[in-house]
């Protein structure tokens, strides 16, 4: 090798001398004969969750050249992995290496000191450029090497030596970011722990048996978003100041910025989750600052399926697209081509960061609110193309009105929550549509008063809500209110037709048979005046009434009514509308009852509920109640195999069901069982219908119900 010369100045009188730089032996004379290792701390002792990624790099390395990316989000355990698989093999190796790689001098020091170290000449007497090319030259030439490039920031500070390196060893970088690396790297995203690892993890460090406080420790792995650095944490904060899991989540929800940024004492190998992301933000910040107003938006909505659909650019001249990925390849975000996921943790942390600058996380707030809102339609029935799009904004708006306390209420947020409460209502989530319809109602009544259009037909569809979850005389009063209103408040007729088709529905569902009637006949009359004939609105009204005569037992005068809702509906709405199968077993229903056509009936719910699994989703209460309304058909028509089968299906889909409903629904089951000649099953299911709430007489009927199934049974 060329020798370098330095001059060196002594003394007052200095003499000059020429002092040559150590000559180092050639790469292949260096024959390491004690393994070397060289790693930045011990591993932590509880390590969960990532035994497929290290099988996956052993086996890389027994099979020769591997070179591997391990990235991820900043805490999700990276170099943690990459420092408990350097342990665990580096008793095979003859040199495990790590440098700390964010800047390209931090690499270039790094290959300076592993020459150091295998020639035994000090650093200071090597230059950073010829100690670089030998150490690569020696790593060419020996095979059982794992050499580790920690936290690496940009894939430019590497690609220069991976095209240097073609020996044998292994190379592993960690880094955040999800880029385009080099062909031939394998590439593995790390991702956050499992819940049941992320509860074992805290246990462990706790030291805590059994299930000791396991809903405590589940409730922190939640908020913690299930992230081994933040898990760590939280579990070593517990541990060193030994207060219970309980008293941890409490302290947690007081002060989350507080707990998030609290390391325990004397712990400073590991940084707290809030100094990670904080070097992150400050990298993103230098490359696009546009960028990270983006992130700070999305942080307003729930964590999970953000519907890129609705992102608008910033402005007009930037391209979105690039913000997105821009955070992506930190990864901020993870991003499909249809949405945009932000972990729980990372947007818990970003809030509140906005909530101590309350202004300028007003106006982002603002922003989110305003790409939904340019998506809503005010009347979802007549816009089934919507729904899609609709179900998946539902938890974003229910994220953003969190953030909106009473005095930043404006019209367009009532409007947004009275769009959400009338999609909700036609979805049959009848708690859900309570909650945007109260809301749109104070909204308001607050901001408009009470002699107001919207505030009368806001007051009316929350009584409607309260009627639909069995508030009955809550409804009764809103809906009487709204309508006395309606007229003074310049409501149209058609206005007045659904308010009291509305009315008329709550009486029936309160026993007041005489103004159900009224009320329910006055609004076909006025919906045929004000809608027409053929309207989807009159078929609705017509459907009540007829519904009404079902009511009582009047099949007769029922069915014609009910039929003519149905027509109505498939002339006015798409084949394959709700609203449309919601007529459909209407009429099937009342056949059933009626004793009459029971093919057509059964051919009615069939369709019915297919156009609901299509549209609502098998798992949704209005398709579970048809499948039940099949059950009992096949049940009245002796096909006791069929109603079993969509019984049982029914009661396992079955939501918020009152304890006489359960009841009955077990009852049912038991029955069939029964006619089937399975009398063991049938006396489990009866045991089953005995069911916390019920009153001393049905528990009686139960008792006298399964002396007789045992009786059959012998």
């Amino acid at each position: 090798m060329v020798s370098n010369f330095g001059i060196i100045n002594t003394g007052d009188q200095p003499v000059f001398m020429m002092q040559p730089t150590p000559r180092l032996l050639s790469p292949e004379q260096v024959i390491v004969t004690n393994a070397i290792t060289k790693l930045p701390r011990p591993g932590t002792e509880v390590f969960l969750g990532r035994n497929d990624v290290l099988s996956h790099l052993g086996d890389a390395r027994r099979k020769g050249s591997a070179r591997h990316v391990i990235f991820g989000m900043g805490g999700v355990g990276k170099s943690e992995l990459a420092l408990q698989y350097a342990e665990s093999q580096q008793h095979e190796l003859s040199l495990t290496w790590w440098i700390t790689a964010e800047t390209p001098d931090q690499i270039s020091s790094g290959l300076l000191s592993l020459t150091s170290r295998l020639t035994s000449t000090p650093a200071d007497a090597l230059s950073h450029e010829h100690a670089a090319d030998w150490s690569i030259e020696w790593l060419n030439q020996n095979h059982d090497w794992l050499l580790i490039l920690d936290n690496v920031s940009e894939p430019a500070h590497v690609v220069s030596l991976l095209g240097k390196l073609h020996g044998r060893g292994q190379i592993i970088i960690t880094t955040r970011r999800d880029v385009r690396w080099p062909r031939r790297v394998d590439a593995i995203r790390l991702p956050v722990l499992s819940p049941e690892k992320a509860i074992q993890l805290i246990s462990q460090v706790v030291g805590l048996d059994g299930d000791v406080d396991l809903a405590a420790i589940s409730k922190v792995a939640e908020f913690l978003g299930f992230l081994p650095l933040a898990l760590d944490q939280a579990a070593a904060y517990i541990s060193q100041t030994q207060i219970s899991p309980s008293r941890y989540v409490e302290k947690l929800l007081k002060s989350p910025a507080q707990m998030l940024d609290s390391a325990a004492a004397g712990d400073k190998e590991q940084e707290t989750i809030v100094k990670v992301w904080n070097i992150t933000m400050a990298a993103l910040i230098e490359r696009s600052e546009d960028a990270v107003e983006c992130l700070y938006i999305l942080a307003f909505y729930a964590p999970d399926d953000i519907p890129r659909v609705i992102l608008e650019e910033l402005s007009g001249d930037d391209d979105f697209d690039a913000y997105l990925g821009l955070l992506a390849s930190f990864s901020m975000v993870t991003l499909t081509p249809e949405s945009v996921h932000i972990h729980r943790l990372v947007r818990n942390v970003l809030v509140m960061g906005m909530l101590s600058h309350p202004e300028v996380g007003k106006s982002l707030r603002d922003t989110a609110f305003d790409w939904i809102f340019a998506h809503l339609v005010p009347n979802p029935a007549d816009h089934l193309d919507k729904w899609p799009l609709l179900r998946r904004l539902t938890p974003h708006f229910m994220s953003i009105a969190s953030f909106y306390p009473p005095e930043d209420w404006t019209e367009e947020y009532g409007a947004a929550c009275h769009a959400f409460g009338n999609f909700e209502s036609i979805q049959g989530n009848y708690r859900r549509a309570l909650h945007f319809r109260r809301i749109a109602m104070d909204v308001a009544v607050s901001i408009l008063g009470d002699n107001k259009l919207a505030t009368v037909t806001a007051m009316s569809n929350a009584g409607a809500s309260f009627r639909d979850v069995g508030e009955i005389d809550k409804a009764i009063e809103l809906q009487e209110r709204a309508l006395d209103m309606a007229e003074s408040c310049g409501a149209n007729d058609e206005d007045l037709a659904v308010m009291t088709g509305q009315l008329g529905r709550t009486y029936g569902m309160a026993g007041d048979i005489e103004n159900s009637l009224r009320f329910i006949e006055r609004s076909v009359s006025m919906a045929e005046k004000a809608f027409g004939s053929e309207h989807h609105e009159t078929a609705l009204r017509l459907a009540d009434l007829g519904n009404f005569h079902l009511y009582l037992n009047d099949s007769g005068k029922a069915i014609p009514l009910l039929e003519r809702a149905l027509r109505i509906a498939e002339r006015q709405l798409e084949p394959r509308h709700p609203l449309v199968a919601i007529r459909m077993r209407d009429v099937a229903n009342a056949y059933s009852k009626g004793g009459g056509n029971i093919i057509r009936a059964v051919k009615l719910t069939k369709e019915a509920l297919d156009i609901f699994e299509e549209t609502l989703g098998p798992e949704h209460s209005i398709t579970s109640e048809s499948v039940k309304l099949l059950a009992d058909i096949y049940h009245s028509a002796g096909r006791y195999d069929n109603a079993l089968h969509l019984a049982q299906r029914a009661l396992l889909t079955a939501k918020d069901l009152s304890p006489l409903e359960l009841s009955m629904r077990h009852v049912q089951i038991a029955v069939l069982f029964t006619h089937l000649g399975r009398h063991r099953q049938a006396i489990q299911s009866i045991e089953k219908a005995c069911v916390d709430g019920m009153d001393e007489q049905s528990i009686s009927v139960l008792e006298e119900l399964t002396k007789a199934i045992k009786g059959r049974a012998r």
